[in-house]
């Protein structure tokens, strides 16, 4: 239009017209069969029992890393540490892998176990110890947002360890990312990559499910199962409390009307 040059913007007219005439008939129908093909299959998600069992295997292992690295830091256990650690926190949190991986040193610094006291009142007396107990990192996330990770008292521990030791297992002072590659400025572990040899070092039956995606999947199904069975429950008490306030009642109509049917004869 700017050129005034009609043949062109006569041949974009014909594109578009052509588009809007077949697309749906040769695109999108094709690409809807193929979907439809496909059926309504079941997503399969990480067994409990292999979550237990990583958990089971990560506690195990950061313990004996965090000593070991006390008392003769070494560059391998060191990454090894590390990698288990980065591990730990993806699958607690079920977060995406990047946003752990990318931690910074300034960002651990940045951690605080603070929180705000009028959330506090509203958990129970369980829920506040265990909210002490805890420790809220917070990074910047898709579209600029801060991203709140939970860091329990052992990955916690274990990250100072790494902080403390960084100088004598050859990592790079210039390289400020919390899991580090030792003798790099700007690179951090692959979490895609140990996440699944870990899972097979934990001896997983199934380490090809583990991945960050399905695990927040599978949070998030587990949580709606969880609410439901819930809102169940409280939907059976409160019928079972009505019958049960309407029997009473009836009962005490009974007693009554008998009273005066004793009392008239």
């Amino acid at each position: 239009m700017h050129h005034r040059d009609f043949v062109g913007l006569k041949k974009a007219e014909d594109v578009l017209t052509l588009h809007n005439g077949e697309y749906t008939d040769k695109m999108a129908s094709a690409a809807h069969a193929s979907y439809r093909s496909k059926g309504n299959t079941l997503t399969e998600f990480p067994d409990e029992d292999d979550l237990r069992l990583l958990r089971d295997y990560q506690q195990q292992k950061i313990s004996c890393l965090v000593d070991s690295l006390k008392m003769d830091p070494d560059e391998f256990v060191w990454r090894e540490l590390a990698e288990i650690t980065m591990i730990c926190i993806i699958v607690f949190d079920a977060r995406c892998g990047s946003e752990a991986a990318d931690l910074t040193i300034q960002d651990f610094m940045r951690a605080s176990n603070t929180v705000d006291p009028f959330l506090v009142a509203t958990l129970s007396k369980v829920e506040q110890q265990r909210l002490k107990r805890l420790t809220v990192v917070e990074v910047i996330g898709k579209r600029n947002r801060p991203v709140p990770i939970l860091l329990k008292e052992d990955m916690t521990k274990a990250v100072n360890t790494l902080q403390d030791s960084r100088g004598k297992c050859n990592v790079d002072s210039r390289n400020q990312f919390l899991f580090a590659l030792s003798k790099t400025k700007q690179s951090h572990l692959s979490f895609s990559v140990t996440l699944h040899r870990i899972a097979r070092q934990a001896g997983l039956k199934k380490p090809h499910l583990l991945t960050t995606t399905k695990m927040r999947k599978h949070l998030a199904t587990m949580a709606q199962v969880v609410q439901f069975v819930y809102n169940n429950s409280c939907y059976v008490m409160c019928i079972a409390a009505n019958y049960l306030v309407q029997f009473i009642v009836i009962c005490l109509f009974l007693v009554k009307m008998g009273c005066k049917v004793k009392n008239a004869m």
